[in-house]
């Protein structure tokens, strides 16, 4: 067992909408540096945070952590006890460790009530007015719900087909209900009585919503407003019929004083006392037959523009009303233009960044790095500024678009070599000496290497395993000899070094041979 893991505590009661941290501690008692992920299970991915998802300890490191609870303030959050597992795996090694703990969510209260219509109208000929009640349980805990209805005058008669009903978190539910009186005249005046309706929890009686709406109860008649009426409508008919009035224009409004070309412009009307309107606009004639409306007018030339409405009934017109508004040509959007697109480097790591070099016009509205899709700010114009590699090996061609206002594009390509590398090394190879006088001799082989997951070692290409990432091992030579290291990662890429051939010379034949290379070959070569 090469680390522990322990919670702070097993049991955490959070309010809905409120935030708790809870503890995490881990001891890593293993020789090795290692890195351990947290995960958590059980719970909804929106009730909690890992502020660090992964933890980096040396050994007999501990390392206090925290996830941060935070279920939402929402009917989705209920109230109760949710169990839950917090993971700690090594990705080194693959070990993992669980601790088990129960999340309660304590329980809030909000229920909204709404009734429709708000204005209910009784006659002679209708006695009922039909309502209905709307509840929404906007907590997160179930409520069984009584409805009531009162008036502010006691003379109201309500009828309910559900008196109660049961509402769960988030749920939302209508009865319709009716309200009558226990008045009915037939002459008076109308009357209004203020309604109220209450939803109110059974089980927590303070936990509760209402509701207002009003009902008019309206009599056959009324002996004053029938006088009356009658009086005024023959008060009009002898004004309309004595004093005619010439038809007007009351109103007319544009929507714009300046408008370039190609944009409408409207034009919003009121008359009075006419049967139509004829609008003029730079020689065109429009009648219009309604009262009040509006007409739309795109001007097709830039200049200055005027609008004469005039009124007419029969054969009288009214005086004309004028209005004017410009029109100017829209104005020239330059085209995009890329005017540089470099990357410095040719090759890149897999996963790593690239740094990526360009310049545009000021035209250029948006910009777009392909295969990526990836939004890139075109008003940074001469900084080198670093963009995630693609997620495949080999030669990937970046393309980069512009766009200008009017969706005119550019576009330039640039090319980059993905590739993955080995994150062993070799440190020292050497072999001692490289030339041995007779067959049978022994020479000395020193090798290190470093974040290597194992190494071996080729003598004329028979495979030795070497263990640890350093020590020396002897190697009887019996004729020409080549030796050869190698280094493999954690993913299987390998790194070899230089070929050391070891030769037998019974005498003394000349210089060396320099292809026989420095006895300390230690430096890598990636296959």
């Amino acid at each position: 067992m090469s680390f522990r893991v322990q919670l702070a505590t097993d049991k955490i009661e959070v309010e809905a909408g409120a935030n708790s941290p809870l503890g995490l501690t881990i001891e890593h008692t293993g020789p090795e540096v290692e890195t351990y992920e947290i995960m958590v299970e059980g719970l909804d991915p929106e009730w909690y945070a890992l502020p660090v998802p992964t933890v980096t300890l040396h050994p007999n490191d501990t390392q206090q952590e925290a996830v941060q609870i935070k279920p939402l303030r929402a009917s989705e959050s209920p109230a109760g006890a949710y169990p839950f597992i917090v993971h700690v795996r090594s990705l080194e090694s693959g070990e993992a460790r669980s601790c088990p703990a129960t999340l309660t969510i304590k329980a809030f209260h909000h229920l909204s009530v709404d009734v429709a219509p708000r204005k209910g109208i009784l006659t002679p000929f209708k006695r009922t007015a039909e309502f209905s009640v709307t509840a929404m349980n906007l907590g997160n805990s179930e409520h069984n719900l009584l409805l009531t209805g009162t008036d502010t005058d006691d003379a109201c008669e309500f009828e309910f087909p559900v008196a109660q009903m049961t509402l769960g978190p988030g749920q939302e539910r209508t009865v319709p209900f009716t309200v009558s009186t226990t008045r009915r005249p037939l002459f008076a005046n109308s009357r209004l009585y203020g309604l109220t309706v209450n939803a109110r929890s059974r089980e927590l009686p303070s936990v509760g919503g209402s509701a207002q709406a009003q009902i008019e109860q309206r009599a056959l008649a009324a002996p004053g407003v029938v006088i009356g009426l009658l009086f005024l409508v023959s008060l009009i008919a002898f004004w309309i019929w004595s004093f005619p009035k010439a038809p007007t224009v009351e109103d007319l409004v544009l929507s714009d004083t300046k408008v370039m070309v190609g944009n409408s412009i409207k034009i919003d009307y009121r008359i009075a006392h006419a049967t139509k309107l004829e609008l003029t606009i730079d020689g065109q004639k429009r009648v219009l037959l309604t009262q009040t409306g509006s007409y739309t007018f795109v001007p097709a030339l830039a200049k200055k523009y005027e609008v004469v409405a005039v009124a007419s009934r029969g054969d009288r017109i009214s005086d004309p009303v004028r209005r004017e508004f410009e029109v100017t040509e829209p104005p020239v959007v330059p085209e995009p233009r890329i005017l540089s697109l470099n990357i410095p480097v040719k090759e890149v790591d897999l996963g790593a960044k690239i740094p990526i070099q360009y310049t545009t016009n000021d035209s250029v509205v948006r910009l777009t790095l392909y295969p990526m899709m990836l939004s890139l700010d075109p008003k940074i114009t001469s900084n080198e500024i670093e963009v995630p590699a693609p997620d495949r090996l080999g030669k990937v061609t970046l393309k980069l678009v512009a766009e200008n206002a009017k969706g005119e594009i550019d576009s330039r390509e640039v090319s980059v070599m993905v590739v993955r590398r080995s994150t062993a090394a070799i440190g020292q190879f050497k072999v001692e000496p490289l030339t041995v006088e007779q067959p049978g001799t022994v020479v000395t082989v020193r090798w290190q290497t470093v974040k290597a997951a194992r190494a071996e070692l080729l003598v004329n290409r028979v495979v030795r395993d070497l263990d640890g990432n350093q020590g020396t091992i002897e190697v009887q030579i019996d004729g020409d000899t080549e030796i050869q290291l190698r280094a493999y990662d954690q993913n299987g890429l390998m790194i070899q070094s230089k070929v050391v051939t070891v030769r037998i010379e019974a005498e003394p034949t000349g210089p060396q041979d320099p292809a026989s290379g420095d006895p300390d070959q230690s430096q890598p070569i990636n296959p």
